[in-house]
C-alpha cells in the first residue's frame, strides 16, 4: 500500500496529471461543447453528426507521427530537448486557434468554424504524438497502471472544464466561453517546463523515413499483430459510440445546458477517475488481460443506463445514476486500456508506434461518430444505446487470443 502511495503521490505522476489536462482540453472543444454551440444556433442533427468529422486527424496522425520523432519544430531553439519542444509548439498552436474559433459566429460562418476545429484537431492530435511519447518513455513498467490512471485523472479534469463551459454558456456568450478556454489551454505550456528531459536522437529526413519504416517493421512483425492492433480498433466501440452525440442526448431529453455542465459532465468527471483509479490499481493485481476482459464487459453493459434514461426522460436522479455507472466502468477499461497500449511500444520508437495505435483508436471514434446522428434518426435513442452496448463483444472474443500475441523488442 505504501508504495502504491508514493507512486500515486510523486512528482512524476503531478506532470503526468498536468500533461493529460493539456492533451484533454482540445477534445470537448471540438466535439460536446461544439454541439451544443451548434444546437444553440439551430444546426440540424445531420450537421452536428457530420461535424464529428472535424476530428479526422486523431485518425491519420501516423502520417506525421515519424517526423515529430525525429525533426525538431520550427521557431523553437534548442533550449528545450525533442520531446518538450514539439509539446511547448503544439501547445501554443492550440492557443492561437482557439482564440480564433472565439471570434467565430456559427450562424454565418460555419464553413470557417469547420475549419478551425479542423485545425484544432490537427495542433490536438500532434500534442498527443509527443506526450503520449513523452509518458511512455518516462514511466516504467511498474508505473503504467498508476501513470495511465493518473493521466486519465487530468484528461478528465479537462473534460470537466469542457463541461463547464456550456454550463457558462448559459451566462456568457459562447465567444467568451472560448475565449477562456483558449487561455486555459495555454496552462498546458508552463507544465511542460516543468517535465524533466527525455534524450531522444534528432536526424535529419534520411532519420525519419529509416524511423517510420523501422517502427512499423518491427510492430507487425509481432506475432498475433493483426489481432492486437483490431482490439485496439474496436475495444472502446461501446463508449466511443455512445458519447458521439452524449451532449445532443441529453439536450434531446429536456435537460438544461447547466444541468448538462454541471451533473453530466461535472459528476461524470469524479465517477471516471474514481473508475480510473479503482481500474489501474486493479490492474497491477489482475493482470492487463484479465483486467481488458472485465472491465471491457463492465464498459458495454454501462451503455444500457442511457437506453434506460431514454426510457424514463427528463429525471435528474436518473441520469446522475447513468452518468455515474457508465463513467465508473469506462474510466476502469480506459485505464487498463491505455496502460496496455504503453506496452505495446517499442520504446525506439515510440512516437509513431504510439501513434499508429490512437490512430487506429481515432478512426473508430470519428470514423463510427459521423454515422451517427443517421442511427438515431432511423432507430431512436433507446435502440441506438443497445447497439452501442453489443458493439463491446468483437473485442472480448478478441482477448481471448493474447496469449499468442508477440510483446515489443527488446528495448
Amino acid at each position: 500500500m505504501s508504495e502504491e502511495r508514493t507512486t500515486y503521490f510523486s512528482r512524476k505522476m503531478a506532470l503526468m496529471m498536468l500533461l493529460g489536462f493539456s492533451s484533454g482540453l482540445p477534445l470537448p472543444l471540438i466535439g460536446g461543447t461544439l454541439q451544443a454551440w451548434m444546437t444553440d444556433v439551430g444546426t440540424d442533427i445531420k450537421t452536428v453528426g457530420l461535424f464529428t468529422l472535424v476530428g479526422l486527424p486523431y485518425a491519420y496522425k501516423l502520417l506525421w507521427a515519424p517526423f515529430m520523432d525525429t525533426l525538431r519544430p520550427p521557431m523553437i531553439g534548442t533550449a528545450l530537448g525533442l520531446r518538450r519542444a514539439w509539446m511547448v509548439f503544439t501547445q501554443a498552436s492550440l492557443v492561437l486557434l482557439l482564440t480564433a474559433m472565439a471570434l467565430i459566429n456559427p450562424s454565418h460562418d460555419l464553413e470557417l468554424l469547420a475549419l478551425l476545429a479542423v485545425g484544432v484537431a490537427f495542433a490536438g492530435a500532434s500534442q498527443d504524438i509527443v506526450v503520449d511519447a513523452y509518458r511512455t518513455d518516462v514511466l516504467s513498467e511498474s508505473e503504467r497502471g498508476p501513470g495511465a490512471a493518473i493521466f486519465i485523472l487530468g484528461y478528465r479534469l479537462a473534460l470537466l472544464c469542457g463541461g463547464l463551459s456550456i454550463l457558462l454558456a448559459d451566462y456568457l456568450p459562447w465567444q467568451q466561453v472560448y475565449l477562456i478556454a483558449a487561455i486555459t489551454q495555454a496552462l498546458g505550456i508552463g507544465a511542460t517546463l516543468l517535465c524533466a528531459e527525455v534524450p531522444h536522437l534528432e536526424g535529419g529526413w534520411t532519420e525519419v523515413k529509416q524511423a517510420a519504416f523501422s517502427a512499423l517493421r518491427e510492430i507487425f512483425g509481432r506475432p498475433g499483430a493483426l489481432e492486437f492492433l483490431a482490439l485496439v480498433l474496436i475495444y472502446k466501440l461501446p463508449d466511443v459510440l455512445a458519447a458521439a452525440l452524449t451532449t445532443r442526448f441529453m439536450m434531446d431529453l429536456g435537460f438544461t445546458k447547466t444541468a448538462i455542465g454541471s451533473v453530466a459532465k461535472s459528476f461524470g468527471l469524479i465517477a471516471t477517475i474514481g473508475g480510473a483509479l479503482i481500474g489501474g490499481t486493479l490492474m497491477v493485481r489482475l493482470g492487463t488481460v484479465r483486467a481488458l476482459f472485465i472491465f471491457g464487459i463492465l464498459q458495454a453493459v454501462s451503455v444500457l443506463a442511457f437506453a434506460g434514461l431514454a426510457q424514463i426522460g427528463n429525471n435528474l436522479a436518473c441520469m446522475a445514476a447513468a452518468v455515474a455507472f457508465e463513467n465508473v466502468c469506462n474510466g476502469m477499461a480506459t485505464a487498463a486500456f491505455t496502460a496496455f497500449l504503453m506496452g505495446l511500444c517499442n520504446r525506439n520508437y515510440t512516437a509513431t508506434q504510439y501513434a499508429l495505435l490512437t490512430s487506429l483508436m481515432a478512426i473508430t471514434r470519428y470514423g463510427a461518430g459521423s454515422a451517427t446522428g443517421f442511427l438515431v434518426s432511423s432507430i431512436g435513442w433507446s435502440n441506438f444505446f443497445v447497439i452501442c452496448a453489443l458493439s463491446g463483444i468483437p473485442g472480448l472474443l478478441l482477448l481471448s487470443r493474447a496469449g499468442k500475441w508477440g510483446q515489443p523488442a527488446a528495448k
